[in-house]
């Protein structure tokens, strides 16, 4: 079974989101040529042709960094954000229970005038 490179990151009504991992570039090795003079390797860098063919086939690029301390601060933001809906979901349950009664009676008043 061959793997894909590409892995399905996000998947929201008509938008697919991939993420997708390549190499920057090779690096090609130096070789002796025939008068034994060494001719010094070169780097061939992948990432301007996977974006220019990207580009030609309307995918858009970006890079990614990855940065443990945004990665804490989001989690910690995110517990902290869940803690206060909870306290605010609380208080919303107590204020349905005390007002349930009097909203009930009243729309049972305005059925029976419609009656």
């Amino acid at each position: 079974c061959e793997q894909s490179p590409a892995q399905l990151a996000n998947l929201e009504g008509e938008t697919i989101l991939y993420a997708v991992t390549i190499l920057r570039g090779q690096y090609t090795a130096g070789y002796y040529d025939e008068d034994g003079q060494f001719q010094q390797g070169a780097f061939s860098d992948f990432v301007e042709n996977f974006r220019n063919v990207a580009r030609e086939n309307r995918i858009i690029m970006r890079e990614f960094n990855f940065d443990p301390n945004v990665v804490q601060n989001a989690a910690e933001a995110r517990a902290q954000l869940e803690v206060e809906v909870n306290h605010l979901k609380g208080g919303l349950v107590r204020w349905c229970r005390a007002h349930f009664g009097e909203a009930f009676v009243a729309w049972i008043h305005l059925k029976a005038i419609r009656m």
